[in-house]
């Protein structure tokens, strides 16, 4: 490896610029009140705080993090970011910057006249100096540390590091320092000393693993795939990136978070500067070691994330192998969630305590803390020390620098092994602690083990997707099975409404093969509903789907209706204005794609155009960034949302923004056509300054409820606000397909079946469709009706009588508002007489009839029920008893016109019938000596 000495706290002195090769260094410290200048090169105090990096990488390029100071490249916006921060720097020396830049390490021995003669010295420190080397002086460097691997040098690349996104978060199976998970610690405790030291015996047994050389690429490697392929349930591969031996992958894929990967790794090759003998038994035969260990152990178990475990080659020329592979990764987006990265493990200085020492400069803070915990819990006799590695480095730099989250647990940073690059790194003299190499690789083993998570038990689950069924049940159906032959004891389904408190409702054995299912209740829209799964077996272990802590399973109940929205892909702005509040108005519509500020999108959210600060499609003076001291505002066109409740405001967005303290972004909504604004989103702030700065690194959408402000309102507007100080500035808006929208039931959707029936008498009909569960009136021909509802998709009702035939309206109403479709009163056929229920004496009643227009109807009613003949043939009655005297003959009346609807009065006047039932029925003749009955319908007498 890479390596320099460490700087464990204090405030680091530096020596000053040389204006020429030579000339004497002076005291100076690092300010932040230099003066700014454009596209300079920078050197600031110390390690880049994580939080800081979001911004840093887009402001400027950072060319290293070299533990006593981090060199960047940047202009005056960047150093203002700098001394906002309080992040101390200097500007260093522009006359000397063309030449190559070295980072070597100092000893007391070295004098300011000795660095000089590789160059100009840039900076100089009590740990580390940054040289300007000339030609000749770069050559001089390459002779005395060839390849530039040696512990005292690092070229810098000016590679820049990736952008960062959020700063990263972690979490594991355990949760705090003193809840040790067994399954980990059951792992943790299977690492074999014997095993660790008998490798690095093997390893070093060769004579050399230089990767340019015959030995390492034909007989080296060979041994390592096998020694992988060896291990059950690992994917073996090599990664071929040069003409020397390959970097060694062996993957165990993750059972939940496949596309989660997590990397141990360490490089095999080893050096010798000065002869050809390479054995590197510490460096790093212990890390090699160490990674084929944990590999060892953890194949036997499943994994929720991935884990890839890798040996590179060509670190000692220059972090080759794992630069090839981390940008080959970045430029992939395979998604690396954090590198651990081992190199030296088994040198202990004589007097010297085991511990382990964690690098803080070019690794993540937050998964060293991780790390830090994981080994806390498990490992607690292995003792913990941080500190930089000041000038050189290690595999872990190439993930760092192509922006993922990277650590470097080391042997130690003040007295690691002092044989390294010599034929004399070898056993005992060089690898001499192997109690230190365990202990270390069992905190590899922890923090691995919690970041992929171990698997008991697998959820296998589709889930629900949006839907405008109100009535529900919203049936979840899981696939539950364990991974050891434990036995499923209970699974649960959690869900909430709207952001609520969690139900739990438990999963029941469906009878198929590991199937477990439940139901969430139906929910009145708009509902926006989350849930999760967990279950749990016999031994106490459990599993939630989703694995991630704090994420849920979501769908919506409801169906979306756009009030009004825009794509900004119309030829004009479409109503879209922007105002000039102060200094400049640099709102543009166009292709995000052409700006250049590093914080905007490379394409719209849809289409082409959208709506940002700045595109730069204007011209060499627009760089994608806002403008200092302006604010400046882009403001909808009206919308109607007089006829709409639940109203929301939706959009694509991409933003970015310093702390709100210096800089403001802002969503502000009006519900009376702009005389007054209500501000519904804005940054955050933190008071008195600070980095909690707003930067999206995806569209993202985004969804308000504005419906106090806009329901019921004739002219809704939105608008986009920008107000910058005079500072540093970011990239500003971008925002793409706004719309408003309603989330609500929706108005019935239905048909009818059957869409016609006979004037008289009833037909039972059923609407089916769409929001149907919260129908609260069915109307036919303008009369209400009772109905029932069947479910969310269904209903029934009964038609009355007709009053005419033909189409008449049926309307179903729930709150979002009616729906009408057509219905066809037709011909009564057979004919029917429809009577109340009940009549009282002396009181006029109609009889409804239906029949064929043109029929000559006679009604006839019986206190008997019983067939009747009537003579000549003609038909039967169903009433009279077989007597016709028994009868009771109404005048006859024609059914003329063409209704088909008619109606006869009537009325009981003899007070003997109260009590009595009534038996009607009608004999129609056409006229053409055709005759037809109706049927037989009766009626009680009371007073």
């Amino acid at each position: 490896m890479k390596k320099m000495h460490r700087s464990l706290g204090g405030i680091v002195t530096w020596i000053g610029l040389l204006g020429l090769i030579g000339s004497a260094p002076a005291q100076t410290t690092f300010s932040s009140e230099t003066a700014p200048r454009s596209d300079e090169m920078i050197a600031v105090e110390g390690s880049l705080p994580e939080g800081h990096l979001v911004a840093l990488t887009r402001l400027t390029q950072i060319w290293g993090d070299f533990g006593d100071f981090t060199l960047l490249a940047t202009d005056s916006n960047g150093m203002e970011y700098l001394r906002r921060a309080g992040l101390g720097f200097e500007v260093l020396d522009r006359s000397a910057i063309k030449a190559d830049l070295w980072v070597l390490s100092l000893s007391e021995a070295e004098s300011g006249e000795e660095l000089s003669s590789y160059g100009v010295v840039l900076w100089r420190g009590p740990q580390v100096a940054l040289i300007a080397a000339s030609e000749a002086g770069a050559q001089h460097i390459r002779q005395e540390h060839p390849g530039g691997g040696c512990h005292r040098v690092q070229r810098v690349t000016r590679t820049p590091w990736a952008a960062r996104n959020a700063p990263p978060s972690f979490g594991g199976s355990s949760s705090t320092a003193a809840a040790a998970d067994p399954r980990i610690q059951a792992m943790v405790d299977q690492v074999d000393q014997t095993r660790l030291r008998n490798e690095v015996i093997t390893l070093s047994s060769y004579s050399t693993r230089l990767s340019t050389s015959n030995t390492a690429k034909n007989t080296v490697q060979p041994y390592l795939v096998g020694r992988f392929q060896g291990i059950p349930n690992l994917s073996v591969s090599t990664f071929n990136f040069d003409s020397g031996a390959d970097n060694i992958v062996a993957e165990l894929t993750g059972q939940t978070r496949p596309n989660d990967i997590y990397v141990l790794g360490a490089h095999w090759d080893s050096i010798n500067h000065s002869g050809s003998n390479a054995p590197g038994a510490d460096d790093n035969a212990s890390g090699s070691s160490a990674v084929l260990e944990v590999a060892r152990i953890l194949s036997q178990h499943s994994f929720e994330g991935t884990i890839r475990f890798m040996l590179f080659a060509s670190e000692e020329l220059g972090l080759v192998g794992s630069n090839a592979y981390a940008q080959w990764a970045q430029s992939n987006g395979v998604n690396i969630v954090g590198m651990v990265n081992t190199d030296m493990n088994a040198y202990r200085a004589s007097g010297d305590t085991r511990d382990v020492d964690f690098v803080t400069n070019n690794t993540s803070s937050s998964l060293t803390n991780f790390a830090i915990q994981a080994t806390q819990t498990y490992v607690p006799a292995l003792g913990i020390q941080q500190g930089s590695l000041s000038g050189g480095s290690s595999d872990h730099a190439a993930f760092n620098a192509a922006g993922f989250a990277a650590i470097f647990p080391f042997e130690d940073l003040g007295s690691y092994s002092p044989f390294i690059h010599t034929g004399s790194d070898v056993l005992n003299t060089s690898a001499n602690d192997f109690t230190l190499s365990r202990l270390i690789t069992q905190s590899l083993v922890a923090t691995v083990a919690e970041l992929a998570v171990p698997v008991d038990l697998t959820i296998t689950h589709s889930p629900l997707t949006d839907t405008v069924n109100e009535v529900g049940p919203y049936l979840v159906v899981a696939d539950v099975q364990s991974l050891i032959g434990s036995n499923v004891t209970q699974v649960d389904l959690r869900y909430r409404v709207g952001g609520g408190s969690f139900a739990t409702v438990s999963m029941t054995a469906t009878g198929n093969p590991n199937e477990y299912a439940g139901n969430i209740p139906g929910q009145a829209a708009p509902a926006f509903v989350d849930y999760d799964i967990t279950a749990m077996d016999d031994q106490g272990n459990s599993q939630t789907s989703p694995s991630n802590s704090g994420t849920y399973h979501s769908f919506i109940v409801g169906e979306v209706d756009v009030i009004g929205g825009w794509d900004f892909e119309a030829a004009g702005n479409e109503g879209w204005t922007t105002q000039q509040v102060s200094t400049q108005d640099d709102w543009d519509r166009g292709n995000p794609a052409s700006s250049n500020s590093g914080f905007d999108p490379s394409s719209a959210a849809s289409g082409t155009r959208v709506w940002g600060n700045d595109l730069s499609i204007r011209g060499s003076n627009w760089n994608g960034e806002y403008a200092a001291n302006a604010e400046n505002l882009l403001i909808s066109p009206s919308v109607d949302c007089s006829g709409s409740s639940n109203v929301r405001l939706q959009f694509n967005r991409f933003l970015s923004v310093e702390d709100g303290f210096y800089d403001q972004a802002r969503v502000e909504v009006s519900g009376n056509n702009g005389s007054s604004y209500s501000t519904i989103w804005q940054n955050q702030t933190t008071p008195g300054g600070g980095a909690n700065h707003t930067i999206d690194t995806a569209w993202t959408l985004q969804d308000y409820d504005i419906s106090a402000i806009a329901d019921g309102k004739t002219n809704v507007r939105v608008r986009f606000r920008l107000k910058a100080d005079a500072g540093v500035q970011f990239g500003g808006w971008n925002v793409d397909d706004v719309r408003f929208v309603t989330i609500g039931s929706g108005k019935p959707s239905f048909s009818l079946s059957p869409g016609s029936g006979p004037a008289v008498g009833s037909t039972t009909v059923m609407a089916s469709g769409d929001h149907l569960a919260n129908v609260v009136d069915v109307q036919v021909g303008g009369v209400s009706v009772p109905f029932q509802i069947q479910s969310d998709s269904q209903l029934t009702f009964d038609t009355p009588p007709a009053q005419a035939l033909g189409a008449t309206t049926v309307t179903i109403e729930n709150a979002a508002g009616p729906t009408s479709q057509s219905y066809t009163y037709v011909v009564t056929d057979p004919p029917q007489i429809v009577l109340p229920d009940t009549a009282k004496i002396g009181v006029t009643y109609a009889t409804a009839l239906g029949g064929q227009p043109g029929d000559l109807a006679l009604p006839l009613a019986s206190l008997i029920p019983g067939n009747t003949p009537l003579p000549g043939g003609l038909p039967t009655l169903g009433i009279g008893g077989g007597n016709l005297a028994n009868l009771i003959l109404f005048p006859a009346f024609p059914l003329s016109g063409s209704t088909g609807v008619f109606a006869t009065s009537f009325t009981l006047s003899n007070g003997n019938l109260v009590g009595q039932t009534l038996y009607f029925q009608a004999l129609l003749s056409d006229g053409l000596g055709g005759f037809d009955l109706t049927n037989v319908d009766a009626m009680t007498v009371t007073n």
